[in-house]
């Protein structure tokens, strides 16, 4: 073989491999390409509380509910998300994958397992372009949302007493928190450390009221039930109007 045919030849292997190597066509969907593809303009997000600043803040063990949310520099919502608060042995942690690196500031709300707001960490933040970056809460603003306000429902009860029939109603309680939640409370079990309700009825002969909020008829006349509900650090009340006609007769 001549010097010149192997060069031809070397010079034909170059371009097979060329063209295996890049595909063939003109558009981009004959290209293959392997790996991870860069956004250019997401990060994460690690939130890290001790267990020591957990305890002083009062979050239980229990807590598993973070809501997370991330605002740009004119104060706009840009990302909203919920995770699992994960308990190691040393912290609680929680990673949010996605965030806009618009995003400037957040605000973490970490609840029980009812989903009284605890306590809410806000400070500033830079987002790292595809990479993470660790919040650490114990040098955040702190805020514990107060109770503000409660309802109970309905607000008003009927109930009618026959031969056969002692009627009976179920109230509900719901709280609302300084920070804008509203959080339905369970009546039935203490599923909350965050929080006690006491019922009472003002007057026994018509109605009496059971520690879950069930409300039960004993005579004819009007009764007002009262919930009082006390969270962090604040206690506020609502009432119910009952009203019992005694249709028995004897």
């Amino acid at each position: 073989m001549t010097t010149n045919t192997r060069s031809k030849l070397i010079m034909v292997l170059i371009s097979l491999v060329s063209v295996l190597a890049i595909g063939c066509g003109d558009t981009q969907k004959d290209y293959v390409f392997t790996g991870t593809v860069p956004t250019g303009n997401t990060g994460n997000v690690r939130f890290l509380l001790d267990r020591a600043a957990a305890q002083e803040a009062v979050i239980p063990n229990s807590s598993r509910s973070a809501d997370i949310d991330f605002y740009n520099s004119a104060g706009t919502l840009v990302l909203s998300t919920s995770a699992p608060l994960v308990a190691t042995e040393n912290s609680f942690e929680v990673t949010v994958t996605g965030v806009p690196i618009t995003a400037t500031s957040y605000e973490l709300t970490i609840r029980d397992a009812e989903g009284v707001p605890l306590i809410v960490y806000s400070d500033d933040i830079a987002i790292p372009v595809n990479n993470t970056v660790t919040a650490d809460l114990d040098f955040a603003d702190e805020t514990v949302p107060a109770l503000a306000s409660v309802s109970l429902t309905p607000a008003t009860v009927t109930l009618t007493i026959t031969n056969n029939t002692t009627p009976t109603a179920q109230l509900l309680v719901s709280g609302t928190y300084a920070n804008g939640d509203t959080v339905p409370f369970s009546t039935t079990g203490n599923t909350s450390t965050n929080r006690t309700i006491t019922f009472s009825s003002d007057d026994l002969d018509v109605a009496n009221v059971s520690a879950a909020g069930l409300v039960q008829a004993i005579g004819e006349g009007n009764a007002a039930i009262s919930a009082v509900v006390t969270s962090n650090g604040a206690t506020r009340n609502d009432s119910t109007n009952v009203e019992v006609i005694d249709n028995r007769t004897f």
